[in-house]
């Protein structure tokens, strides 16, 4: 008796963003299957703004699409509530869930790729590529700073290598599998304390591995994330910076599903602020050499800034400051 195909949504949750949405349903309407039977597919669409635009796009895909859609406007506005209600979404015989983000378009062969990665490993959660894509006049040493996409380099560090079904400690919601019957096992959904600051899905997938949850590495599911040009620029990533960094103090006091003691946490905060030294550090002495750096004079100048962005974070979060990312 032949097993059934596992049932699969993908979710993704949605904000001012009505054509990316469009181009990413235009992309799940295109998914083949080759190397497997196709899921039993559907999706299931978070919109947190509740715009007619967001509203009308699921409505158009529905008229022109067999593919199961369901649309759910999340009022209360946060990513954190946004992606719980994804999870609310799922049906009860759920075998696996996606999320992917609306400005990213998946390659053909994306879930797939997924899913033969999952059925090789066993894994509980699959993390895919994510390739971007610039706008023309993007400056070069942008391109080359690898800070966009997935895997992602750290300031300062060499870019990561990652082979296909790689172990990896975390996973990220822009691209990646998860299966429902280990998330529904531990209780988990995505911190509210995390609903304007982000990082809620590194503490998600964190506590998943924590608690022996597998997660590897599927280098041919890709999707291309449009970089829009505001996002292109130095001001743009040196906050992107300061907010990880001011974010590695929550996500460190978040990550463990039992609370730590005042004690405990005043050691998490010491060591977060040596760690914020450390990267002020780095950053300071990599600014006299980029000097000498000749033609990637600029990549090497604003990865050092980056580094100094990175160490004022941590500082900011250790000494108490409070800090809202996305209010």
């Amino acid at each position: 008796m032949s097993t059934p195909p596992p049932r699969v949504t993908v979710c993704c949750c949605t904000y001012r963003r009505p054509e990316g949405l469009r181009a990413l349903l235009d992309g799940l309407a295109a998914q083949r299957f080759e190397a497997i039977d196709a899921p039993k597919l559907d999706v299931v669409i978070v919109d947190n703004e509740g715009s007619e635009s967001a509203r009308a796009a699921c409505e158009d895909f529905r008229a022109r699409s067999a593919l199961p859609l369901s649309y759910r406007h999340e009022p209360q506005v946060g990513i954190s509530y946004a992606r719980n209600a994804c999870l609310e979404q799922l049906s009860a015989d759920s075998d696996f869930f996606a999320m992917i983000d609306d400005d990213e378009v998946p390659e053909p062969g994306w879930l797939e790729s997924l899913l033969v990665a999952q059925r090789a490993t066993g894994a509980d959660a699959v993390q895919g590529r994510v390739v971007p894509e610039f706008p023309e006049d993007a400056p070069s040493w942008v391109r080359g700073l690898g800070l966009f996409g997935w895997p992602l380099r750290e300031p300062g560090s060499p870019p990561p290598e990652r082979k296909d079904l790689q172990p990896l400690d975390l996973a990220a919601t822009n691209n990646v599998l998860v299966r429902t019957g280990a998330v529904r096992a531990l209780g988990l959904r995505f911190d509210p304390r995390l609903a304007h600051s982000g990082g809620e899905d590194t503490v998600f997938f964190g506590t998943l591995q924590e608690e022996g949850g597998r997660i590897v590495y599927a280098e041919r599911a890709r999707a291309h994330e449009r970089v829009p040009a505001e996002r292109a620029r130095l001001s743009y990533l040196l906050r992107v910076e300061f907010r990880k960094g001011f974010d590695r103090l929550r996500l460190k006091l978040f990550a463990r599903q039992k609370p730590r003691s005042l004690w405990k946490r005043l050691r998490v905060r010491a060591r977060i602020g040596r760690q914020g030294l450390a990267w002020l550090g780095t950053g300071l002495l990599s600014l006299p050499a980029s000097v000498a750096a000749g033609s990637a004079f600029r990549e090497r100048a604003a990865d050092g800034l980056l580094c100094l962005a990175r160490g004022l974070g941590m500082l900011a979060s250790a000494l108490g400051v409070r800090y809202q990312h996305y209010r």
